[in-house]
């Protein structure tokens, strides 16, 4: 029950609510940070994830899966109106994650350097989430390298969130939000609020994020978030003992 509870049967009473948060933002709400089923920790299908977000009023969403693009391809493969998806990966290195946005290709090395590099390389854009949330830093001279840092993520305290957005300023580096979602209640909690007069296109969507004229918004979501982070917990371990699940 509490399965379908987190992967869908949930939709139409967060439809309703998260419309409303919706109708309160400027034109443009992205979410740069979703989970789905080809993540280790989730069970989320890339369909309802287009489902929920075209249902919370975005435009644009990245499914950024644990080391794998998978997801991204396939959410964009099915039918997701002018709901812009783009193609992301969660790239686990020796300093903690590192996401690319707007990827072609899987990303193949898992060193820090090299991580951005590949990103870089393909035309995408290097994206440092939860900096405040890992268990190792990385040095000064590779956090220079990243285009973007997350200033909000939903699975993140308030004051690492904080400390994140501390650490942009300093850096002086434009900062994202992402729900770091991994169930479909947690998918219209956290937003990024793109100032546009229309519906921005790939290249323009890029430029726009890279802008540092972006809004960040996250509504309080605490039971949400910690029934969730056990959740992936849950799945983690089920995963573990059959890999095929």
């Amino acid at each position: 029950m509490v399965f379908w509870i987190l992967q869908g049967f949930h939709i139409q009473y967060g439809k309703t609510n998260y419309n409303r948060v919706a109708d309160m933002n400027s034109p443009f709400k992205c979410d740069f940070h979703i989970h789905s089923k080809y993540s280790f920790d989730s069970f989320l299908s890339p369909k309802w994830i287009v489902k929920r977000s075209i249902a919370c009023g975005f435009h644009a969403i990245a499914i950024t899966d644990h080391n794998t693009i998978k997801g991204s391809k396939i959410a964009q493969s099915t039918e997701h109106g002018s709901l812009i998806i783009i193609t992301g990966a969660e790239i686990a290195t020796e300093y903690g994650d590192l996401t690319g946005l707007f990827l072609n290709d899987e990303v193949k090395s898992r060193f820090f350097g090299e991580v951005v590099d590949e990103i870089k390389g393909q035309g995408g854009l290097v994206v440092l989430p939860h900096p405040c949330r890992r268990k190792k830093n990385p040095p000064l001279n590779l956090l220079r390298e990243v285009d973007l840092m997350e200033g909000i993520n939903g699975r993140t305290s308030d004051q690492k969130n904080r400390t994140a957005q501390d650490l942009a300023h300093t850096l002086k580096k434009p900062m994202i939000a992402g729900s770091d979602a991994h169930t479909v209640l947690e998918i219209g909690t956290v937003w990024t609020s793109i100032q546009s007069e229309g519906k921005l296109e790939d290249d323009e969507l890029r430029k726009a994020i890279v802008s540092g004229n972006n809004l960040l918004f996250q509504k309080s979501n605490w039971p949400i978030q910690g029934f969730s982070q056990a959740y992936s917990t849950c799945i983690r371990q089920i995963r573990k003992r059959n890999p095929l699940s």
